[in-house]
């Protein structure tokens, strides 16, 4: 008779990830778009329970230099919890650490600083699922 093990794992996550994007011109304090409404109107709900921010991914039309602010939403104002920049390039990657959110948590993305065109970024957030 042999032993049978059941691997469960508690951990979920947001891959392909949360995606944000504007078309057009976009210059410092845009907010990128969820689905054609921008994110400081509707942004992305956390869909886990102590979730965190794993990576980020940016993708624009031509290389350039300028910051992409991850901001969640308290109310009616807006806390900047993670800032990547992208120097004179068209995309950027990068693993995050330290960037914890709760289910229920809304998050919106604008330009911080510079601008791009056509831009799209991705947010990949891991947690305990519901």
């Amino acid at each position: 008779m042999s032993t049978t093990y059941i691997s469960v794992s508690p951990i979920a996550d947001s891959t392909p990830g949360f995606s944000f994007g504007r078309s057009g011109a976009c210059a410092a304090g845009t907010y990128l778009q969820v689905d054609t409404v921008p994110s400081n109107l509707a942004g992305r709900i956390v869909p886990f329970n102590q979730a965190n921010l794993a990576n980020i991914f940016i993708v624009c039309q031509t290389a350039a230099t300028f910051t992409i602010e991850v901001q969640k939403r308290s109310g009616s104002s807006f806390t900047t919890v993670y800032t990547a920049t992208v120097n004179n390039a068209r995309t950027f990657t990068a693993p995050i650490t330290g960037v914890d959110f709760v289910l229920g948590d809304e998050l919106a993305v604008r330009i911080g600083t510079g601008s791009t065109s056509n831009v799209i970024v991705g947010l990949i957030i891991k947690g305990l699922g519901i």
